[in-house]
């Protein structure tokens, strides 16, 4: 049975192909070109034989021709839709389609694309509560050209023959925004990127799109009732919901189990530990163990063993 295969399969419940893992951190290569970043990422694979690889997403969004920085309203109001053909963009791109070539058909993998305000966060940097305080309307056109883009990009990520996307969402922490925020800045753009995502699923180009809900005090709830998703992906060691939350309110596979948060101090009896009771609390049927977020670059190679083994052995 190939990767591929067994992915399918988990996905619908069949706990018979046992619990898959993955791994993922900053490899730190957004000065490199694609095909030695996705070097990088293979070798990262076949270094610890993986069940499904997730491609990080560290070339920056793109800017317009003569901005280096966005800290006005005009530098805001140049943004339009990209191209797929911007040199970021098509970077990226690259790197998936040499990663497809290197892994082969049978092994799956799921891009990372961060939503409309994370992009916001990784473009403004420390402008962006002053452009979006001082000029909504701005702020606005921006986060729709953003959309428009990234709509464009995922019909691109499906003819790489991705898994699916992995898609970081911002905004959702109780502690960022009030309600009233989050349904007006956050969730229209992202339902519009996530519906072009369902609509490759329904077309059978996708088949693994993950919502990761990112930070902590998650309003969690609309996204896992609203966001299209194959599996959800949070840290349950730090915030809502827990394992009993989250399997009543979806049949969704869940992605969770290693708490990346002080992973580099644990030992492998810890990590094998942590994956054990994940498991034993949220059943092996649609259980995908894999960290909350981005685990530290310099995780110890013995943790990542010790909790790939740990599944293996469920």
């Amino acid at each position: 049975m190939t990767r591929a295969e067994r992915l399918r399969r988990a996905l619908a419940g069949d706990d018979s192909v046992g619990v898959l893992f993955s791994i993922w951190f900053h490899f730190g290569t957004q000065h490199l070109p694609a095909h030695r970043t996705a070097a990088i990422h293979v070798d990262f694979f076949e270094a610890y034989d993986l069940d499904w690889l997730k491609v990080m997403s560290d070339y920056r969004y793109p800017m317009p021709p003569g901005v280096t920085e966005v800290e006005t309203v005009e530098a805001l109001g140049r943004f339009t839709r990209f191209p797929l053909e911007a040199p970021e963009l098509a970077e990226q791109l690259r790197c998936l389609r040499e990663i497809r070539a290197r892994l082969g058909a049978d092994v799956p993998f799921i891009e990372t694309v961060f939503n409309p305000l994370g992009v916001a966060r990784r473009t403004l940097r420390n402008h962006l509560m002053p452009l979006w305080e001082r000029h909504p309307t701005a702020f606005k056109n921006f986060l729709e050209s953003v959309t428009e883009t990234l709509q464009s990009y995922v019909k691109a990520v499906a003819e790489t023959e991705a898994a699916g996307i992995f898609y970081s969402i911002n905004g959702i922490g109780e502690d960022e925004m009030s309600e009233s925020q989050f349904e007006e800045w956050v969730l229209p753009y992202d339902l519009a990127v996530m519906e072009t995502v369902a609509e490759l699923a329904r077309q059978g180009k996708f088949y693994f799109n993950v919502a990761h809900l990112h930070g902590t005090r998650l309003r969690w709830q609309p996204v896992f009732e609203r966001y299209p998703a194959h599996a959800f992906n949070w840290s349950v060691h730090h915030s809502p919901p827990t394992l009993a939350q989250a399997r009543a309110a979806t049949r969704a596979a869940l992605v969770v189990g290693i708490d990346e948060i002080g992973l580099t101090g644990r030992t492998p009896s810890e990590v094998r530990r942590m994956v054990r009771e994940t498991i034993a609390r949220a059943g092996r049927p649609g259980l995908i163990i894999g960290p909350g977020c981005a685990v530290p670059t310099d995780t110890p190679a013995d943790l990542i063993v010790a909790a790939r083994e740990a599944c293996r052995e469920s």
